[in-house]
């Protein structure tokens, strides 16, 4: 995932984490504030109504003092313009007055009711208690420590309902418009943090492929030291490469002089001593050790005139069919000695634009590798296919095979993996040819066959 969409992903994720954070204590304090008015009035209702009733009992004749139907209902009648609807019970648990509506209701439970409303306020206790959508307050009347009956006040809270679901309503459209501003908002902050990043990331792909190039961000914050510590980085890097080139040119140019006098003082040697047997075993191996080092200073020549620009690639139209078939054919005898039997299977006339020379010394490499690395009597074999762009060759080998943690460097100079201690090499043949196949604006790779050897690839567009 992107940077710029991961911020974004996160902005939003934040937001809607907010919004439902705002949106609950919201709804909750609009229910709470509610609920304690309601409680506030029927608490106010409630007094007004015991007040009432003692004020009547003062009156009443009937030694007795209890609430009756009689003097319940005209306590409901000059009492009914509170905002709660008045239920006024006997000791007994009976209905003496008050609107039956808030028990029609169908979820409505008459055991639960009197469990949690009436019996605790029988034992003189109040009681806040919500069922069904109403709010009941109920409590005792008492006078003179005696227990008159039980006054039961409830609201019905559809009001309250109504005006949360419109809460919700204008809650849910504000955290759309909310919503949508963040997104807007999220994508034009992380594209212009992104649009910094991205120079970084392009400029150390680049110095990663040893093209040192300045980048500029004149900003004066974390991501403007970040830029200008890349610069300094990639100076002195280019400034060490640029020397160890310059070495190794120089170094190589050097040694060429005095490689070709040994070479030939050592051919001049070999015809003055021919049959002595000791001495031409030591002339032998004088020129073998010689036409190493001078095989290892034109790949290191060859190798510095690539990273100069030096080298010279004259790019034609070529039968890439006939070329592959070619090369193999100069090298089956060496392989045939060797106990290596090429096997080829080379679609014909497929074109591509390249260097035959450099292509030649990419295959002649490539194949002297599966040569060198393969034990005897095992085959090689040499594919050449096509899809709609590219041009296949598939080199496999039955050899040795490459060490896992070998396979991704394989093509650096220099590096040789650690399963092919005593065969000779210089590390260089590989990062030669990954030079000009690139060149040629094509891929090698190089992976271990099923069959336990190695396998290349190398892609080259075809030309019409």
């Amino acid at each position: 995932m992107k940077f710029s969409t991961r911020m974004v992903l996160y902005y939003s994720l934040t937001s809607v984490v907010v919004l439902l954070i705002v949106g609950a204590v919201a709804i909750k304090s609009i229910e709470t504030y509610w609920i304690n008015k309601v409680d506030q009035q029927l608490t106010e209702q409630n007094s007004t109504v015991k007040d009432y009733i003692k004020q009547v009992f003062l009156f009443e004749k009937n030694s007795t003092k209890e609430l009756n139907e009689q003097n319940a209902k005209m306590v409901a009648a000059n009492l009914s313009s509170g905002i709660g609807q008045l239920l006024i019970y006997n000791n007994d648990l009976q209905l003496l007055s008050g609107l039956v509506d808030v028990f029609e209701h169908p979820d409505f439970n008459m055991k639960d009711f009197q469990s949690r409303v009436l019996l605790p306020a029988r034992q003189g206790n109040t009681v806040n208690y919500i069922q069904n959508n109403i709010y009941y307050l109920a409590s005792p009347v008492e006078m003179n420590d005696k227990m008159l009956g039980i006054l039961v006040l409830n609201y019905k809270l559809d009001l309250l309902n109504l005006i949360l679901n419109k809460v919700v309503v204008i809650l849910c459209i504000g955290a759309a418009v909310f919503f949508l501003i963040i997104i807007i908002m999220s994508i034009f902050i992380s594209r212009r943090l992104v649009v910094p990043i991205n120079k970084l990331v392009t400029t150390t792909e680049k110095y990663a492929k040893r093209d040192f190039e300045i980048v500029n961000i004149d900003r004066k914050d974390e991501l403007g030291r970040l830029s200008r510590s890349i610069n300094d980085m990639g100076m002195q890097l280019k400034e060490h490469i640029d020397r160890q080139k310059q070495f190794v040119s120089n170094v190589s140019h050097e040694l060429r002089t005095p490689l070709a006098a040994i070479k030939g003082y050592s051919e001049y040697l070999a015809d003055e001593v021919m049959g002595d047997p000791s001495l031409d075993k030591v002339i032998y191996h004088l020129n073998n050790e010689t036409s190493r080092l001078t095989n290892m200073v034109n790949d290191l020549l060859q190798m510095s005139r690539l990273d100069s620009f030096n080298e010279i690639f004259t790019f034609k139209k070529i039968n890439f069919s006939i070329l592959l078939s070619e090369t193999v054919e100069k090298l089956r005898d060496r392989a045939e000695s060797q106990g290596i039997e090429f096997s080829c299977d080379i679609y014909p006339n497929l074109f591509v634009k390249g260097d035959r020379d450099k292509l030649v010394q990419v295959l002649v490499n490539v194949l002297d590798n599966s040569i060198k690395y393969s034990p005897e009597k095992t085959p090689v074999k040499i594919n050449l296919s096509a899809d709609s762009k590219n041009s296949i060759v598939t080199i496999t080998d039955e050899g040795m095979g490459i060490p896992g943690e070998d396979l991704n460097k394989v093509f650096e100079r220099f590096y040789r993996a650690s399963n092919v201690n005593g065969i000779a090499g210089t590390g260089l043949g590989l990062a030669i040819c990954k030079e000009i196949i690139e060149k040629h604006h094509g891929q090698i790779t190089m992976n271990n066959a099923e069959s336990g050897g190695t396998e290349v690839t190398m892609l080259l567009p075809l030309t019409a």
